[in-house]
Order: C-alpha cells, then sequence, then structure tokens
C-alpha cells in the first residue's frame, strides 16, 4: 500500500512538472487589454521609450507587477508601468540628434547593399529626388505607416527614388517581406552609419533634393484624432513635401 501510494506521488508530482514547464507566460499593462508575448512586451516598452525620447528627452521606464492570473496553461502577467521623464536642458521638445545638422545640406554618402546584393551609394540617386525611411522590422510605429508610403511610391515611383535604410540583415528583412508589402528599394545592414549620422528613434523619414541636400526630416506619417481615437493619416503632408521637391 505504502509502495501504491509513493507511486501515486511520484506520478502527480511528475504531471506537475510537465504542465509547469508547458506553461506559456505572457504579459500585458494595467492601462490596456492588449496580450504580448515577452519578446513583443519588451519590444512595446522600447518603442514607448523611443517616442518619448524623441519628443521629450531622457525617459527610463520602471515596471511593477501588479498581478499574475493562471488560466489553463497560460500566465497572463500585469505590470504597472513607471514612466520618467528627464527634459532637455535647453526646452527642447526634441533631444538633439545628429541628423538634424544636416538640414540644407548632404547627407554623408554611403555604400550599402540593397537585399538583391547590389551595392548602392546616395551617389546614385542624385537628379531626382529621394526619400529615405529609417526603419526595423519589429518597429511597429514602421510597420503601421507601410501602407500608406507605398501609396505614394506608387504615384511618384518615377519622380522619385524611395529607399528603406534599416540595422536588420538582408535574411531579416526577405522573411519580413514575404508577409508585407513594402515597395521601398531596402538598403541592410546599415547599423553602423545610422548611428555615424545620428538616428535615434524610428521611423526617421529624410526628403532630399535633386542635388543631394536634406531639405525635410519627420519622423514618420502623422497620426489625427478622430472621435477621441488616434489614427494613422493618409499621408498629404508626405505629398505636400515631395511636390516641393518636384
Amino acid at each position: 500500500m505504502k509502495q501504491y501510494i509513493l507511486i501515486l506521488k511520484i506520478v502527480f508530482l511528475v504531471i506537475c512538472s510537465t504542465k509547469s514547464v508547458q506553461a506559456q507566460t505572457y504579459y500585458k499593462t494595467n492601462n490596456s487589454d492588449r496580450i504580448f508575448t515577452q519578446d513583443n512586451y519588451e519590444d512595446y516598452k522600447k518603442n514607448i521609450a523611443s517616442q518619448l525620447k524623441e519628443k521629450h528627452g531622457e525617459v527610463t521606464i520602471n515596471e511593477r507587477l501588479i498581478d499574475s492570473i493562471i488560466s489553463h496553461d497560460s500566465i497572463i502577467k500585469t505590470y504597472k508601468l513607471d514612466i520618467r521623464i528627464k527634459r532637455n536642458p535647453n526646452g527642447s521638445r526634441r533631444p538633439e540628434e545628429k541628423i538634424y545638422s544636416y538640414l540644407n545640406k548632404e547627407l554623408p554618402n554611403f555604400n550599402l547593399q540593397t537585399i538583391d546584393g547590389k551595392n548602392m551609394s546616395l551617389s546614385d540617386l542624385k537628379n531626382k529626388p529621394t526619400i529615405i525611411n529609417f526603419w526595423f522590422t519589429r518597429c511597429k510605429p514602421c510597420i503601421e505607416e507601410i501602407p500608406v508610403l507605398n501609396k505614394l511610391v506608387k504615384k511618384y515611383s518615377d519622380q522619385v527614388n524611395f529607399i528603406g535604410i534599416t540595422p536588420d540583415n538582408k535574411e531579416t528583412v526577405t522573411q519580413f517581406l514575404k508577409t508585407h508589402t513594402f515597395n521601398y528599394v531596402h538598403l541592410v545592414n546599415a547599423r553602423k552609419y545610422i548611428n555615424d549620422i545620428g538616428i535615434l528613434g524610428y521611423p526617421k523619414n529624410i526628403f532630399i533634393d535633386k542635388l543631394g541636400e536634406i531639405k525635410y526630416i519627420e519622423r514618420g506619417i502623422p497620426y489625427f484624432k478622430q472621435n477621441g481615437v488616434m489614427k494613422l493619416g493618409t499621408g498629404d503632408e508626405f505629398e505636400r513635401l515631395i511636390k516641393k521637391l518636384l
């Protein structure tokens, strides 16, 4: 009888251990109903920090676990995010990014590769206005504006160069494009160049004239509020800037 009870205990412990191993942990914040995987949750916090940093200055995000729910084979952890902003000493809403020092100047030349393995430099793009979109595949705001950018490509591709520059490698971008249509010419493995010219936040859209000078620097497609909800714009603002370059 004792041996039978011992066997039952062992079986029970094995079952509990198996369930523990199989349990999937998800994450959410106290002010949102969205449920994240761990990777998506980390990206979510990085995107918040990036957006606030560009508007206000130095940002730190601390988190505190306030709830944990076990449901079937899942664990949902709820965190309260404590966001603290250290404003710039000069009072600017945007930190000084080196990229803004190139306004009305030529962007430093680059020699980068497309996902097809072709070399491309900035000098290859002269004699026609160029729009450069700095982005990466795990940047949610970058992905949200792609359909609007594609509409601009469709309308102006014969008059304007549309270039995407990303720190991601060829394999990552190629895999992303299997499920997302993004009709720019993509230059990959550009992390060093991006750091050198001082891009801090994504997305960043740079408008260059026919002579190669930067005339406008914008973040992403602007949002607008409709019925109390923020919605992505139609790209009219970007189109106005394109027309000024033509």
